[in-house]
């Protein structure tokens, strides 16, 4: 039995992100003082630096090339922004294009990748919301794949959720995802 990958420093990124995300001055009761933009500030820094991995390591592993970050969300062409984004796969979103293309973002250039609280349910099931949200974007064109881990919005509480077309001819369980476009 082959392991799927494992994705080393996402995970290590994503335990940080959880680390920072269960301070207690970040809970409750908010006070803007030192302390809590202190707190604020470190969770700030582990999230940017977890989500830097997704270029670095998770994407490379999973569709090969190099990616970085974009700042801004990209528009695909003959989709428009309602039609991709939705908060049960696609909250907290960000976007990721192929290092050295020149050009708008495409389907071709362009992932996107969410960070939900709702693609998996309490109990580890795929959240219907999810599902039929899945299956807009398959229309469109895409693929998603999610897992429960590697997040690093507020992990453990939300999923993440990678968006391409690329990744209709992979095998998600090579990687430890679940595709949920194929899912009925």
């Amino acid at each position: 039995m082959t392991l799927p990958v494992q994705f080393p420093l996402t995970h290590a990124a994503s335990l940080g992100c959880l680390e920072r995300s269960n301070d207690p001055r970040l809970n409750g009761t908010i006070t803007y003082d030192r302390a809590y933009q202190r707190a604020f500030d470190l969770w700030y820094e582990s999230n940017t630096i977890g989500r830097q991995t997704y270029a670095y390591e998770l994407l490379p592993a999973i569709l090969g090339g190099q990616w970085k970050q974009t700042r801004d969300l990209a528009y695909f062409s003959r989709m428009t922004y309602s039609d991709w984004y939705g908060l049960d796969l696609l909250d907290h979103p960000s976007t990721y294009r192929r290092c050295g293309v020149k050009g708008p973002a495409t389907w071709k250039n362009t992932v996107l990748i969410g960070e939900s609280y709702n693609v998996f349910d309490h109990d580890g099931t795929i959240g219907m919301g999810a599902i039929e949200e899945a299956s807009r974007i398959l229309r469109q064109g895409a693929t998603v794949w999610a897992r429960p881990d590697l997040s690093m919005w507020r992990p453990p509480s939300t999923n993440l959720a990678i968006v391409s077309p690329a990744l209709a001819n992979l095998n998600p369980a090579d990687f430890g995802f679940i595709d949920l476009s194929r899912t009925q």
